[in-house]
């Protein structure tokens, strides 16, 4: 379950379509198999884009 929970997610399959096909009782597990990698959550906050231009508060990766 947790690769093919791992998997879905990588694909973009949401979250509603993974807990019907992982079938866990609880949709907290659901989620808990398909943790996001960090290149996604880079990703995420790139989307952003000129957030700070909007007065708004941007999170910044710094590779070290």
């Amino acid at each position: 379950r947790h690769t093919f929970g791992h998997r879905l997610r990588a694909v973009g399959v949401g979250n509603e379509t993974r807990h019907a096909l992982l079938h866990h009782k609880s949709r907290d597990m659901s989620t808990h198999y398909a943790i996001p990698k960090i290149g996604e959550l880079v990703e995420a906050v790139d989307r952003m884009g000129d957030a700070k231009d909007l007065g708004m508060t941007v999170l910044r990766l710094v590779a070290g």
